[in-house]
């Protein structure tokens, strides 16, 4: 049994690089781990062959048929009306093209998906996304799941049009500008269409924490964009020429630095090092491809922002 633990100790520290303690403190939690798997399932195989009270039985039937009797049955038909009123099938559309029966299939109201209709064809159009809520009876909450969600070609294309042949200082005032996206503040990133106030601090917050993007295509990694809205944001920035990203040198940094870089976690940063412990210090940054849990695929993303 020893030899077994000792082997097992051994194997933990070459792959992880953790010390003695460390490779101690790993068995005795897998130990706890198992115990507490065990000990449920031995209890409830214990109670499974234990007979039960035939009165303790009777008691429960009982209860259960008092329950039942005060059960009020659901009306499905309703049920089906507040699920639909609630929740929005959605998919990328035109205000001004969709007709009724699309509108119904997002699960807005019928009377809401008539007055939409009826408003384009008394002459109404919608000519940016905030119209949409000149509808009566359209809810804050279905507006707000539908904004991400709207297009209008006809509007841009007319831009465009526009601005035809003209100097870039004719250009109209409502042509989309493009931001650095290196030292863009979340108050411009909000006049981006589909990026509110929530997605462009989350932007701002992910460019300080790596360090500044070195790729446009980075932009994939940040949490909760919507495919429209990635899509405004990338033709909307723009990568200067000559920025370079904050780098962390990688002889001296330690845990926290490393952990608090998005493309680094808890146990990635603890092996670096610990391997630069047990190694000394790193003469090229490929070295970094030596240590077992490091692929080259994450040592690719990472190059631009480490040093030595």
């Amino acid at each position: 049994m020893k030899s077994v633990i000792g082997w097992l100790k051994k194997q933990i520290r070459y792959y992880f690089g953790f010390s003695q303690t460390e490779a101690n403190g790993v068995i005795v939690l897998a130990v706890l781990m198992i115990i507490s798997i065990l000990i449920p399932v031995s209890i409830k195989a214990y109670l499974q062959r234990k007979p039960l009270d035939p009165n303790y039985i009777s008691r429960l039937d009982s209860l259960a048929r008092q329950i039942n009797s005060q059960i009020v049955p659901i009306d499905t038909g309703h049920a089906a009306e507040i699920i639909k009123s609630v929740e929005l099938t959605l998919s990328y559309f035109n205000p001004n093209t969709i007709n009724y029966d699309s509108l119904i299939n997002f699960g807005l109201a019928e009377v809401v998906s008539r007055r939409i209709i009826k408003y384009r064809k008394m002459g109404g159009s919608f000519r940016k996304p905030e119209d949409l809520q000149k509808i009566y009876g359209l809810t804050s909450w279905e507006y707000q799941q539908l904004q991400p969600y709207i297009v209008l070609p006809e509007i841009s294309q007319k831009n465009e049009l526009q601005n035809f042949g003209k100097p870039d200082a004719q250009i109209s005032e409502h042509s989309i500008p493009r931001f650095d996206i290196n030292s863009v503040d979340s108050v411009k990133l909000k006049e981006i269409q589909g990026i509110g106030e929530v997605l462009s601090s989350r932007i701002v917050r992910f460019r300080n924490s790596l360090g500044g993007f070195y790729s446009i295509d980075q932009l994939d990694d940040i949490y909760g964009l919507e495919p429209y809205a990635l899509e405004n944001l990338k033709t909307s920035v723009y990568l200067s020429d000559n920025f370079q990203p904050e780098q962390m040198n990688i002889n001296n940094v330690e845990i926290k630095t490393l952990v608090s870089h998005p493309y680094i976690d808890y146990n990635m940063a603890k092996v670096i090092v610990a391997y630069r412990d047990q190694h000394g210090n790193f003469s090229d940054i490929v070295e970094l491809l030596k240590i077992y849990t490091i692929d080259s695929t994450w040592f690719e993303r990472m190059k631009p922002y480490l040093e030595l």
